[in-house]
């Protein structure tokens, strides 16, 4: 009887550890089974032969860094473009890196605050992002900014951080 108990108790472990076992398979095949039959074997040899170019870049050397197309809606470039400002995204970036005086960190050992102008990123119709240094220190600061009805643009920071 207590042999009889020990088999059926066996029976569940193996029943339940092939169970688990097929669980997993059709998780994998379910998730990489595109991917697997996307290309056939000649295919994928073909294409581990090719040379690489020198040139060429693929997706995964690319930076993970977010970087919007197109920070302003038509209808927010057509609002700005009412109060004054021809090209909404190019001015607001000049706009900001002509005052230098809005960096909320001192420069050191006689350097010259200045915004990296390739670092402004107008993130919305509100806020822009913008790195500066002054070649020894450097930061990152949130900005918040409004266009005047006559074109004006004037800022407030948000937040600041040094490295």
């Amino acid at each position: 009887m207590a042999q009889n108990r020990c088999l059926k108790s066996r029976e569940r472990w193996i029943w339940a550890a092939l169970v688990v076992v097929l669980a997993v398979l059709n998780a994998f095949q379910f998730w990489m089974g595109p991917a697997l039959t996307e290309s056939s074997p000649a295919e994928i040899d073909a294409q581990a032969q090719e040379p690489v170019e020198s040139g060429s870049r693929s997706q995964i050397d690319q930076p993970l860094i977010w970087e919007p197309q197109q920070a302003l809606s038509d209808y927010q470039r057509r609002q700005f473009q009412r109060r004054g400002l021809n090209n909404p995204e190019a001015e607001i970036r000049a706009d900001l890196l002509g005052k230098p005086h809005l960096i909320p960190l001192e420069p050191v050992l006689g350097g010259t605050m200045f915004f990296l102008p390739d670092s402004v990123q107008v993130l919305s119709d509100r806020w822009v992002m913008a790195s500066y240094e002054d070649g020894h220190v450097q930061g990152r600061a949130l900005f918040e900014y409004q266009v005047s009805s006559q074109g004006e643009i004037s800022w407030r920071l948000l937040a600041a951080a040094d490295n």
